[in-house]
């Protein structure tokens, strides 16, 4: 996967042209589903350098690893 080229996809390729929605952010979201956490962090780092304007409403944020999404689990819960 190229990186800059999704950033600049999601940016550039898609409506509303240079600006991230919560349209958008759904379809990143839908598209990183299966990407690592360390992939998915690098293009949103992209897409915050690239897009001239993010809408307040939207957060980007890469997945939680899988140890991460594991470690209340690992460390027990009281």
């Amino acid at each position: 996967m190229r990186l800059p080229a999704v950033a600049q996809f999601v940016v550039w390729g898609l409506e509303p042209i240079g600006r991230v929605d919560q349209a958008k952010a759904g379809w990143l979201r839908d598209a990183l589903a299966d990407a690592s956490p360390k992939t998915g962090s690098a293009i949103i780092r992209h897409i915050v350098i690239e897009a001239p304007l993010i809408d307040d409403t939207v957060t980007l944020r890469p997945k939680p690893s899988r140890e991460t999404a594991l470690a209340p689990e690992l460390l027990g819960s009281s």
